[in-house]
């Protein structure tokens, strides 16, 4: 029965790894909700740059729950929105580039995989390249809006970087 469904699921994943654009699965409004959620990166990515702190936080929901692998969870829009001030102030985003690797939509809720990644400078020190690996549950609400909802991720920077322990890149 594993080997059939194996089988099964071999040629799901052929196509999928050889796909050059992200997988988009779902209701038939997905490559809207795809392109809603790429343009809330972008803002947030912009507004990371810009240091503006409501450009950073509007993609998340009041209820957001951000996990960081071995950090605690972040609860709650406003402990987000403290989260993202400390972590403007402690350095630059020089570039940062978002990437949908998979997009499942299922009517309200929306569930991506992706990478954002860039070069983070905390202050006095050089750029470092950084790897922020994600999922995220989105949730459409009453005004049609896509706001994050759930992000868990983990972050890969140089070794010895002081950026290592950072949140995200976008902070």
């Amino acid at each position: 029965m594993r080997l059939l469904r194996t089988a099964c699921l071999l040629p799901v994943f052929l196509t999928a790894c050889s796909t050059t654009g992200p997988i988009v699965l779902g209701d038939r409004d997905a490559e809207t909700v795809r392109a809603a959620i790429e343009a809330a990166w972008r803002s947030h990515i912009l507004g990371a740059r810009q240091k503006n702190l409501d450009a950073v936080c509007a993609m998340y929901a009041d209820d957001i729950v951000y996990a960081i692998d071995g950090e605690r969870p972040v609860v709650g829009a406003a402990a987000v929105r403290t989260m993202e001030e400390r972590g403007m102030q402690t350095g630059e985003v020089a570039s940062a580039r978002h990437t949908i690797e998979a997009l499942r939509v299922d009517r309200e809720l929306a569930y991506e995989l992706g990478i954002v990644e860039g070069e983070v400078a905390p202050h006095g020190q050089r750029p470092q390249h950084v790897v922020f690996h994600f999922v995220a549950l989105w949730r459409r609400n009453d005004a049609g809006a896509w706001r994050m909802a759930h992000l868990v991720g983990q972050v890969e920077a140089a070794a010895g970087s002081a950026i290592q322990a950072a949140p995200h890149i976008g902070n």
